[in-house]
């Protein structure tokens, strides 16, 4: 015996037809009188709900891709605002160095300073002071940074050490 049903889910509604000679379902002993025409009325049903599923899938198929595409787009937009934020912050620290007469290296400092003038070299948690003078880098004064200092104050005092114990 075959059967079909025709669920509402996809279009039909909900009857089950077949082939035997059930006197409610069935196509024999008459029953395909009352009941082909209305198979068929579900068959295109079926048929029409495929296409419309078929259809939305397709749309929503042309909608992601079209998405996809804006994401790369956008994605290719951000990465070259990211260079150019990154371009314009080392351009910034630098300016700002130039500016505070900062320099990586005592060579670059006196390079870039004439007899007489003050450059500024970090080295090593401290920021040294230098006199530019005829071409050789005379210490002035070291500052120390607040990650310096707080190292420093961590330190026992030795000549209080050595008074209380």
């Amino acid at each position: 015996m075959a059967s079909v049903t025709f669920p509402p889910e996809l279009g039909g509604d909900g009857s089950t037809i077949t082939d035997d000679d059930n006197p409610n379902t069935g196509l024999e002993n008459d029953g395909h009188r009352e009941r082909f025409v209305p198979a068929l009325k579900n068959a295109v049903a079926v048929a029409g709900n495929a296409k419309d599923s078929a259809a939305q899938a397709r749309s929503d198929r042309l909608t992601a891709t079209s998405a996809a595409a804006q994401a790369v787009s956008a994605r290719g937009t951000a990465e070259k605002a990211a260079q150019t934020a990154t371009q314009a912050a080392t351009a910034a620290t630098a300016s700002a160095q130039d500016a505070a007469g900062i320099y990586p290296s005592v060579a670059q400092g006196l390079g870039a300073t004439a007899a007489d003038q003050f450059f500024k070299v970090p080295e090593n948690g401290y920021l040294q002071l230098y006199r530019n003078s005829n071409g050789a880098a005379e210490p002035v004064l070291k500052l120390a940074s607040q990650e310096a200092l707080i190292k420093l104050n961590a330190r026992p005092d030795p000549l209080l050490t050595s008074l209380i114990f």
